[in-house]
């Protein structure tokens, strides 16, 4: 998959967070490490969007 824009990231850390989706799934729809969506995850968590 293309390079991930922060809106999508955006997008999917809402759907995790309304767990509407795992990390697991999201980082297999998207093409990425679990670890790395968990990261991500973590961040939006922290700082916010």
């Amino acid at each position: 998959m293309d390079k991930i824009s922060p809106e999508e990231k955006i997008q999917w850390m809402k759907k995790i967070l309304q767990k509407k989706e795992s990390i697991s799934s999201v980082a297999s729809k998207i093409g990425v490490y679990y670890t790395t969506v968990d990261k991500w995850l973590r961040n939006y968590k922290a700082i916010g969007p």
